[in-house]
């Protein structure tokens, strides 16, 4: 019995090198390749350490293949079969990615206009701040019938920013408020009210928040072209670090989005199924180091 064994570890040895040859050989077709790889894929035992330098010059060319330019020249023709595949099996699900849309709305303040920029800007260091709207001017009759006028503040009046959009179509609308560093420009509460093709106004949500919020505030704007943004604080003034919208851009506007090789693992067949050799090599390793 133990003849016939050494026999066929002799025999698959044999065959494992001659896969090797293969693999290290120049203008090898792709699919060749990749039956190589496939057939390397194989449970190792106490047998094939006499492979080691083998199969440590197999990770060498498997390394080569994944380095390879063509992930993203073979991005379209490659995937396309693993894409109708997945298409198949989620054939019932409808997956849509939004964008930023921010750039197609108008924004209107109440105040302060010009600080406006600073809400779509990407940065959360800075704001836009209301202003003029807190003071309220009243007049009076004094003790000698003269009239006479004082500023009052009034906290509890609204600071307003109203959106537009225009050719998107928004899903959500995100306000960044900081309460935590903006001490002095708190904002209580939130209420986002969307403007009507009819003139009239619906609620949407309204929103009461910490002293100590900080992170983003979303309301849904689905199907709404037209939405006014009411805050209200303790403070003379309330403060909006960012502003951001997420949506679909209109049709024949929306660009096809291809995966980026700098931050995707997404590989042609022959690199998927170098990979999966790397991979099977890797887990084997890690698991015969655990056991010793």
């Amino acid at each position: 019995m133990e003849i016939y064994l050494a026999k066929m570890v002799q025999h698959l040895h044999a065959f494992l090198y001659t896969i090797a040859v293969i693999l290290q050989s120049s203008g090898v077709d792709a699919r060749l390749r990749s039956l190589c790889f496939k057939a390397w894929t194989i449970q190792l035992t106490a047998h094939e350490q006499e492979l080691l330098i083998l199969t440590c010059n197999i990770l060498g060319t498997v390394g080569g293949v994944l380095s390879e330019p063509s992930i993203s020249e073979n991005w379209i023709t490659d995937s396309a079969d693993r894409s109708n595949m997945v298409q198949k099996v989620n054939e019932n699900v409808d997956v849509k990615e939004m964008r930023d849309v921010t750039n197609h709305t108008r924004i209107e303040a109440s105040s302060r206009q010009a600080m406006v920029v600073c809400l779509t800007d990407g940065s959360p260091e800075t704001f836009w701040e209301s202003g003029e709207e807190v003071q309220l001017i009243f007049h009076a009759d004094n003790n000698d019938g003269l009239a006479e006028s004082m500023v009052v503040q009034d906290k509890s009046r609204s600071r307003t920013l109203n959106v537009t959009f225009e050719g998107c179509s928004p899903v959500l609308l995100c306000l960044f408020i900081d309460n935590s560093r903006d001490e002095a420009c708190r904002t209580s509460q939130i209420a986002f009210r969307a403007a009507m093709s009819d003139g009239s106004r619906r609620d949407l949500m309204s929103k009461n928040l910490d002293q100590n919020f900080c992170g983003w505030v979303k309301c849904c704007v689905a199907n709404v072209t037209h939405v006014s943004i009411s805050l209200k604080g303790p403070h003379n003034a309330s403060r909006v670090r960012q502003l951001q919208v997420l949506g679909f851009l209109a049709e024949g506007k929306t660009e096809v989005i291809r995966p980026s090789a700098s931050h995707q693992l997404f590989f042609n067949n022959t690199q998927h199924d170098a990979f999966a050799l790397f991979q099977a090599i890797s887990a084997q390793v890690g698991i015969s180091t655990h056991v010793n």
